[in-house]
Order: structure tokens, then C-alpha cells, then sequence
């Protein structure tokens, strides 16, 4: 989440570079930064038809993959059903598992892959890279 928040304060901004999550945090309480709260933003984000989906939705302390195989069969139907019903929905999938559902969607075009954004990467492919929230999407109102 922090490099989520990272990003669009950089795009915010239209910084060249990221700031720190203490710079973007000073920002937000000093008004200078205004962004909707984490529960309205992705309310508003799924308003407009993104969707952000682990690939599991549970997990052990301590180990956030550990209950993906368990998970796996219920994102395959999710996500056939979500494409069924809804073809304009934008798909983030950040990651190697997110990815690994990718050929479950027919709308190619509505589809963009990164790194996971918990990945601090700046070169071709990375999170920060891919900048998915600055002009490739331009459909969606990110604050």
C-alpha cells in the first residue's frame, strides 16, 4: 500500500522521482496532498471498474503465500465470471501470481501487468516503472 500511495503522490505532483512515504504522509495531513481515505479510494477505484484482487485472500502469520493454493480455484471462477459479465473492466495484475490468471481474460487490451508494488524497482517492468496510475490509464480518476 505504501508504494501504492508513493506512486500516485509522485504522479500527484508530477515529480520526477519517488518520495518517501514520511514526505507523502506530511503532505496529506498538511492538506497539501488530498486524497481519498484507503476504504472511499478503492470504493471509488471499483466504482470505475478496477478491480484489486490477491491471489489469496487468507494467509498464515508471517507468510503471505501460504494459503494461495487454496485460493486458486475460487480467483480462476471469480475472474471467469468477472469477464464474462463485465468486458470494459480494467485488470491490474502486479506480480507473477496475479499474472498467471491472465490468460482467463479475453479483453486484452484492458489489461496491465507490473511487478508486485511491494517491489521498489525502478527499471522496465517494475511497479514504479509501468506507472499504471499516470497517463496508460487515463479512464480512471486515481484520487
Amino acid at each position: 500500500m505504501r508504494n501504492i500511495l508513493k506512486l500516485l503522490h509522485k504522479n500527484h505532483f508530477n515529480y520526477p522521482a519517488i518520495h518517501s512515504i514520511k514526505c507523502v504522509r506530511s503532505d496529506i495531513v498538511n492538506g497539501k496532498f488530498s486524497i481519498l481515505p484507503p476504504n472511499q479510494l478503492f470504493v471509488d477505484w471499483e466504482n470505475q471498474g478496477v478491480l484489486l484482487l490477491n491471489t489469496a485472500l487468507t494467509c498464515k502469520v508471517s507468510s503471505s503465500s501460504s494459503h494461495t493454493k487454496h485460493w486458486k480455484n475460487f480467483n480462476q471462477e471469480l475472474i471467469k465470471f468477472i469477464n464474462k459479465s463485465n468486458l470494459q473492466i480494467k485488470w491490474f495484475l502486479w506480480g507473477k501470481k496475479a499474472q498467471a490468471f491472465q490468460s482467463l481474460i479475453t479483453n486484452a487490451s484492458n489489461v496491465y501487468v507490473s511487478k508486485h508494488p511491494s517491489l521498489n524497482g525502478t527499471k522496465s517492468g517494475s511497479f514504479y516503472y509501468e506507472n499504471h496510475f499516470s497517463n496508460k490509464v487515463t479512464s480512471i480518476n486515481w484520487y
